[in-house]
């Protein structure tokens, strides 16, 4: 059974810290800051053909009732239907905070309904434990893939389980994505790639040790294109760029990236973009070099990006910060910023835009209406 968390409201007070990327600070609460000021930045080396809304409309969600609570990954179905994974605690009914995470937040709308999906609490036995959830990628409303901070995978039919997978060697699972249901990809710590054809999972060679961060893929003449970053920015200033297809991996050049890549997203042949300590992008593979975007754009580390085309395009990252690119210029909203937060995961479907990380003590979701 689910517990339904409604948002709390209050004034934020914003301000801002040095970051040591990947600092795992931790912050609360939910507020609408409806349309934000001008804060816009030209790029005068990409514009495309047409241009979206900078407008939306902001309102600020944290869940939970103690420390620990984040959120890693998020999926928007619809305009009334969305599912975030991660660890939000909560009181039990003595008043005492549960130890045992809930997983999985469920927004209907309205309010965020959270519940707990069950992993097997060790591959091959019986019993199961609502560990973390640390993944997640919807093809529908009946056919959604969350995947623990390790090696198993759980299917949700919108309201159920229908089945948990182990993959066939251990790694901990960080991003999930795939064309279809016989076509499934998750990538995670070590170099690690796992493909699913429909029946069993595979490993695919990397060529890196080097933890992938995030996947995502395209479809361009009738065949997928599929990219993965890879990066340890806790050890090193390595980072590494992969293209997948089907059961193999290729290292693609990263010429003019200096520093570890966390997230990537791209409309094949059109745009490609990539982003950690900087962003960076490319207008076709072919290109021997990536270009950053202006320097003024974020002095923080991002962690994902995602986009409905190249003209509506959102990054998002430390203390909250969030970007968007429509077709012409950049914009900040500073007015989202907090020195103690971090977004981890963003969606994008439609008019609509959801970032999740934490905020304090708690879970922390950003929801964004375009106008």
């Amino acid at each position: 059974m689910g517990v339904t968390v409604k948002p709390k409201r209050f004034l934020l007070t914003a301000f801002c810290i040095l970051l040591a990327p990947y600092c795992l600070l931790l912050l609360t609460s939910c507020k609408d800051v409806g349309v934000p000021p001008d804060r816009i930045i030209s790029d005068t080396t990409d514009h495309g053909p047409d241009t979206t809304s900078h407008n939306f409309t902001w309102v600020i969600d944290s869940l939970g009732d103690a420390s620990g609570g984040t959120l890693y990954d998020i999926a928007i179905i619809n305009d009334t239907l969305a599912y975030a994974v991660g660890e939000i605690y909560l009181r039990d009914s003595s008043g005492q905070i549960d130890p045992q995470a809930y997983n999985v937040a469920q927004w209907n709308g309205h309010v965020w309904n959270v519940f707990r999906i069950q992993f097997l609490t060790v591959c091959g036995k019986a019993s199961r434990t609502p560990y973390p959830a640390k993944a997640i990628f919807a093809f529908g409303s009946t056919d959604i893939w969350i995947a623990m901070a390790g090696d198993q995978i759980t299917r949700w039919n919108g309201s159920a389980q229908t089945e948990t997978m182990c993959l066939p060697f251990s790694f901990a699972i960080n991003k999930l994505w795939g064309a279809n249901a016989n076509s499934m990809y998750a990538v995670g710590n070590g170099g690690n790639i796992c493909y699913y054809d429909g029946t069993s999972w595979q490993k695919i060679e990397s060529g890196t040790t080097l933890h992938f961060q995030d996947i995502w893929g395209d479809t361009f003449g009738g065949s997928d294109e599929i990219l993965a970053v890879a990066s340890d920015p806790f050890h090193s200033l390595q980072r590494y760029i992969a293209k997948i297809a089907e059961t193999t991996a290729t290292a693609l050049p990263d010429s003019g990236i200096p520093e570890p890549l966390n997230g990537v997203w791209f409309r094949s042949s059109r745009k490609y973009y990539v982003v950690g300590s900087g962003i960076y992008r490319k207008e076709a593979l072919t290109e021997d070099r990536w270009n950053g975007a202006p320097l003024e754009l974020t002095p923080y580390y991002s962690n994902a990006v995602r986009g409905t085309d190249t003209n509506n395009v959102v990054i998002v990252g430390a203390f909250a910060d969030v970007l968007h690119y429509n077709g012409s210029t950049w914009k900040s909203y500073p007015e989202l910023l907090k020195g103690d937060a971090s977004l981890y995961g963003v969606s994008m479907k439609g008019k609509l835009v959801m970032a999740v990380g934490f905020w304090g003590e708690k879970a922390l979701i950003i929801r964004g209406t375009q106008q």
